[in-house]
């Protein structure tokens, strides 16, 4: 496995070329490429990068992504800050299997069109399109949520149901753009990453948005509600279902279970098959004839199926003749009674125990609550105390506050005087001056006009000299002009006539031409015999 990262040498043409001829080979190795803002125009170094999985070509100056058509391993895409304006066909989306996060904000994509090419990305999670021209269209998010089926997060918020179902009005929590559902699809970059911490980056991206789905939710919440409802009916099903068999697996097994206790209890007929049941107590209790070892274990419980109980019980049928049965069932029926009552006397022993101990506990509840009473009177006596205490001490300090407010007050009325003294002084002072001010400015604009208005009368005597001037040039211009368009009528004129006359000409012999041909055409068309005689050829005029 290769780390295909970015240095020097990739960058430089000349320095690339002394690289061996086994470079390509090594690049179909290749699993995690990261070419970030280094000025790139193309991608075409990728296309021999077959088993690519991470691939980081962010911030430079690509237009085109088709070399990537090869990389079809590839599981996370960061195409951002690029010159990207189209994206490839559909075709080239559905190679991509593996793809859950594409990054493509801040390109030149317009049209939504060209982004629904998108919905061939069977396992695309996270996208983002942010600060391109056509996240400023209406219906920009709308169109891709419904278009890409498999995606859940768009831009910096997850996708929510209010998106997907049409008119269905959530709450707050739930509503689109809610601040439950945001979250930072493409954090920024960290420097010397490795293949490992850009899978662990992913792993944690693809975790978080699915939480934020399972909690903000309202279809999964109900979905998990429902499927944890039918889990726990059908496990409860199962454990009703064990504990009936085992309860029947019990009855059979104490039903006809022949203990080691009861043999003693046989009668005197057995003296005669004494060597048989030695042989079976062998065969059915071999652990009761050993000697005990020093540290006694529980022995397993091994129990019969119903097929194995009925053979040893036709067995035992068959095999002995002289053996009442009957006995063993009475047997069995005291001992399953007797056990039963135990087990009631137990529970009933259980019952009464917890009565007593629930008791126990309501008599302590009851005493830890007095006994919480009285120090929370205690207590809020001893605040009462302090309480009053505080607002004395307040009250006090309150008054000493005042008293200092009063003395301020006084020595600010006083020096308020002072200052309206020096401040209705000052304002004499100002009026003067400006009073001044005001008749210097009077006499400096008087000044100004005066020479404005002299300037003014000179500029419109030489206006007035000038444009009479150029009112004599354009009458003596308006004088050579007719003359000019007299002299040019006349030529006009001639000229004319002469055109005319050619013209006449041109259509008097054109019309003497049309005469002559169509005498010929009658004569050709009438005396066709004459004609096929005499192969005359046709005038040449014709």
């Amino acid at each position: 496995m290769f780390h295909g990262t970015i240095t020097k040498e990739l960058t430089c043409h000349e320095e690339w070329s002394h690289y061996n001829e086994n470079i390509i080979e090594d690049q179909k190795d290749f699993v995690f490429v990261k070419y970030n803002g280094l000025h790139l125009k193309s991608m075409e170094n990728l296309q021999s990068c077959i088993s690519l999985r991470v691939c980081i070509f962010s911030n430079n100056f690509v237009t085109d992504i088709q070399p990537l058509q090869s990389c079809k391993k590839l599981i996370k895409l960061d195409l951002h800050g690029n010159q990207i304006k189209t994206l490839p066909d559909k075709k080239f989306w559905s190679g991509l299997k593996n793809l859950k996060l594409l990054y493509l904000h801040d390109n030149g994509f317009a049209k939504l069109k060209n982004i629904c090419v998108l919905s061939g990305c069977v396992s695309l999670i996270g996208l983002t399109m942010f600060d391109c021209p056509v996240s400023l269209k209406k219906g920009y998010r709308h169109v891709l949520v419904n278009s890409i089926w498999p995606l859940k997060a768009l831009d910096y918020h997850v996708i929510s149901d209010e998106e997907i179902i049409q008119n269905w009005h959530l709450p707050e929590r739930f509503k689109t753009f809610s601040q439950s559902l945001f979250f930072n699809l493409c954090p920024t970059l960290i420097k010397g990453t490795t293949y490992e911490d850009e899978i662990k980056n992913i792993k944690h991206i693809i975790s978080r948005i699915n939480e934020i789905l399972a909690h903000n939710s309202p279809v999964l919440i109900i979905q998990r509600w429902i499927r944890g409802f039918i889990v726990r009916k059908h496990l409860r099903m199962r454990c009703r279902k064990e504990m009936k068999a085992e309860s029947e697996d019990e009855e059979v097994d104490t039903k006809f279970r022949i203990s080691a206790v009861k043999i003693p209890l046989y009668s005197s007929r057995s003296i005669k098959y004494g060597e048989m049941l030695k042989e079976m107590k062998w065969d059915y209790f071999p652990e009761y004839l050993q000697p005990f070892p020093a540290t006694r274990q529980k022995p397993p419980v091994k129990r019969e199926t119903h097929r194995q109980l009925r053979e040893r019980r036709e067995f035992l049928a068959t095999q002995r003749a002289g053996m009442k049965l009957h006995m063993f069932d009475d047997i069995d029926t005291y001992y399953s009674e007797q056990k039963q009552q135990e087990e009631e006397a137990r529970k009933f022993a259980a019952m009464v125990a917890a009565q007593v101990d629930q008791e126990k506990a309501r008599l302590n509840i009851r005493e830890n609550l007095r006994k919480k009473i009285s120090m929370a009177r205690k207590l809020m006596e001893k605040d009462n105390e302090t309480i009053q205490k505080g607002l004395q001490k307040i009250w006090r300090e309150r008054l000493a506050y005042l008293e200092k407010v009063r003395e301020r007050k006084s020595m600010f009325l006083a020096e308020k005087k002072i200052n309206a003294a020096d401040q209705s002084l000052v304002l004499s002072l100002n009026n003067e001056r400006s009073i001044l001010l005001k008749g210097i400015v009077q006499v400096d604009k008087l000044k100004r006009n005066l020479s404005e208005t002299k300037a003014k009368h000179l500029d419109v005597i030489e206006k007035w000299e000038n444009q009479k001037y150029k009112q004599n040039l354009l009458m003596e211009m308006k004088k050579l002009r007719e003359k000019w368009a007299e002299e040019i009528q006349k030529r006009h004129c001639e000229e004319k006539f002469v055109i005319d006359t050619l013209i006449l000409r041109k259509t008097c012999e054109r019309l003497e031409e049309a005469k002559a041909k169509v005498e010929f055409i009658k004569t050709y068309y009438t005396s066709k015999s004459h004609k096929k005689h005499n192969n005359e050829p046709m005038p040449d005029h014709i």
